[in-house]
C-alpha cells in the first residue's frame, strides 16, 4: 500500500493573534488545524449568525480554499535555480491590497519576505520571479509562457494568499505540499476534475522536471519536454536529438520533488517504488541513461 502523500513531512507550528491572545495554528498529517479552538464548526455556527469571528478560524478557512487550488503551483517556485520573491507579483498585490484599504494588509506584507529555513523543499522565497516572455512546449501539445508580472494577478484570490503569506514561510511550502498531494490523489483515483484541470498540471510538472533536469545535468538552456504520464505507467528518461524527454506521472511532485529526491547520489529519480516507516525506495538513472536501478533513501538522514 502506498504510504499517504504527507508522510515524511514534520509538523509545522505557528503563533498568530486571536482575540486578543496568540493562539497557534498546526499542520499536521496533511491537515491545518487550531488546537486552542475546541469547537471549530460550532465558532464557525456562532459568526453565521451575528457573533465575532476569530483569526484562527479565518486562516483554516482561508487554507480550505486554497488547498486544491493550482494557481499556488504557478506562484511558488519550481527548484533551487528558479529565483524567487519578493517579485514584482508580490510588489503589485501589496500595493492593489494596501491603496484598497483591505483590513490586515499592513500585517500581510511584513518588511522583508520570511526565509525558508533550509533544507526545504521548492524555493528560498516565497514568490516566483518572473523570466524574461519564453515559451517551452510540453505533452498535450499545451504551450505554457512565462511572461508579464500581471498573468495571474486578475485572477487571484487576493485576500487569501496574503493572510497565508503573512504566517512563517515553512507554513506555505506545506500548502504547497498539501496541493501537490491533493491533486496527486486525484489523479490516482481518476477523478472528473483532472481533465479539467490537466493543463495546469502538466505546466506544473514541466516546470519542474525542467529546472531539476537542468539543475542535474549543469546545463541553464538544457531543451526538455514533458510527458504528463497515466499513474500506472512506466516512467522514463530518453535522450533527443536537442535535449531530453522525460515521461513522468503527477505524482512524481509529490513523491519525489517535495522530497527533494529529484536527485539522489547524483542520479536523476523516476518515481518512488516502495518504501517501510524510515525508508523509501527510488527507482533512479544514471546521467549517460543506461543504468536505471533503484536507491534506498533514508527518512532520517533526509530529513536531518
Amino acid at each position: 500500500m502506498r504510504p499517504p502523500w504527507w508522510q515524511d513531512f514534520p509538523p509545522v507550528e505557528v503563533a498568530v493573534e486571536c482575540s486578543g491572545t496568540r493562539h497557534r495554528l498546526r499542520w499536521d498529517a496533511g491537515v491545518l488545524g487550531a488546537p486552542d479552538h475546541a469547537d471549530p464548526e460550532g465558532e464557525r455556527v456562532l459568526a453565521a449568525i451575528g457573533g465575532a469571528r476569530c483569526a484562527c478560524i479565518d486562516f483554516l478557512d482561508r487554507w480550505a480554499r486554497l488547498a486544491d487550488d493550482l494557481r499556488v503551483l504557478t506562484l511558488a517556485s519550481r527548484g533551487p535555480g528558479d529565483q524567487v520573491g519578493p517579485s514584482d507579483e508580490y510588489e503589485q498585490l501589496k500595493q492593489a491590497f494596501t491603496s484598497g484599504g483591505m483590513p490586515g494588509a499592513a500585517r500581510a506584507f511584513p518588511r522583508r519576505l520570511p526565509r525558508r529555513r533550509a533544507p526545504q523543499p521548492g524555493a528560498r522565497h516565497l514568490f516566483r520571479s518572473v523570466a524574461p516572455a519564453s515559451t517551452a512546449s510540453y505533452s498535450s501539445s499545451v504551450a505554457f509562457t512565462t511572461g508579464g508580472p500581471r498573468r495571474e494577478l486578475d485572477s487571484l484570490p487576493g485576500a487569501d494568499y496574503l493572510e497565508i503569506l503573512s504566517l512563517d514561510a515553512d507554513l506555505w511550502v506545506r500548502l504547497v505540499e498539501t496541493v501537490l498531494g491533493t491533486w496527486a490523489e486525484r489523479v490516482d483515483d481518476g477523478d472528473t476534475a483532472v481533465q479539467r484541470a490537466r493543463a495546469a498540471l502538466v505546466a506544473a510538472l514541466y516546470g519542474r522536471v525542467t529546472a531539476s533536469l537542468r539543475d542535474w545535468t549543469g546545463d541553464e538552456s538544457l531543451n526538455v519536454s514533458v510527458d504528463m504520464i497515466d499513474p500506472n505507467a512506466s516512467p522514463a528518461l530518453v535522450r533527443t536529438s536537442d535535449g531530453l524527454h522525460a515521461q513522468l506521472p503527477f505524482r512524481w511532485l509529490s513523491d519525489v520533488w517535495a522530497r527533494q529526491w529529484a536527485v539522489v547520489l547524483g542520479r536523476f529519480s523516476l518515481c518512488q517504488i516502495e518504501g517501510t516507516d524510515d525508508k523509501r525506495r527510488v527507482l533512479t538513472i544514471n546521467q549517460d541513461l543506461k543504468d536505471i536501478r533503484p536507491v534506498t533513501v533514508s527518512i532520517a538522514a533526509s530529513s536531518s
